[in-house]
C-alpha cells in the first residue's frame, strides 16, 4: 500500500502560534539559505544525540563518527566539537581532544564544557608525561 498526499494538502504543519511572535502573516519568508541552515543544525544536533547514545555504550568509534558528520553539517556546533574531544579523550587520544575542545572555544567562545574539558585535557596530560607535557602543550 502506498500513501498518497490530496492534491493541494500541507505536507509540512507549521509549528504552532506563539503569542509572542508576529503573526504568518507579518512574518518575512526565510530564504532557501536560512532554511538550510536551520535544517543542517537540526540534523547535526540528532547526530550529536545519536553519538552521545554510541558513547554512553562506549562505542567512541561510532560516537566519533556521529560527531564529524554533524560538524559536516554544521561546523559552528560547539556541542558537537565538545562531544567529539570527549570522545578523543575517552580513548586516549589527547592531541585531538585538545584540538577538538579548541575549535569548539573558537567557535563557541563561551562553551562552559569546552573550557573545562580542554583544562582536564591539559592536566590528565601533563599528569600522564610528567616533564615532557610541556612540549606537547606548546605545539597545541
Amino acid at each position: 500500500r502506498s500513501f498518497k498526499i490530496a492534491e493541494g494538502a500541507r505536507v509540512l504543519q507549521p509549528p504552532p502560534a506563539d503569542p509572542k511572535t508576529p503573526s504568518s502573516a507579518h512574518r518575512k519568508p526565510l530564504s532557501y539559505t536560512d532554511l538550510r541552515q536551520r535544517q543542517n543544525a537540526a540534523w547535526a544536533e540528532d547526530n550529536v544525540r545519536k553519538g552521545v547514545k554510541h558513547a554512553a555504550d562506549r562505542n567512541y568509534a561510532m560516537a566519533i563518527k556521529c560527531y564529524q558528520s554533524a560538524i559536516e553539517l554544521h561546523p559552528a556546533s560547539g556541542d558537537a566539537w565538545v562531544a567529539m574531544g570527549a570522545a578523543y579523550a575517552n580513548t586516549s587520544k589527547y592531541q585531538e581532544a585538545l584540538k577538538a575542545f579548541s575549535k569548539a572555544l573558537e567557535v563557541q567562545p563561551d562553551h562552559q564544557n569546552a573550557a573545562r574539558f580542554l583544562h582536564a585535557t591539559q592536566n590528565k596530560i601533563r599528569e600522564t608525561l610528567g616533564p615532557l607535557a610541556d612540549m606537547v602543550l606548546k605545539t597545541e
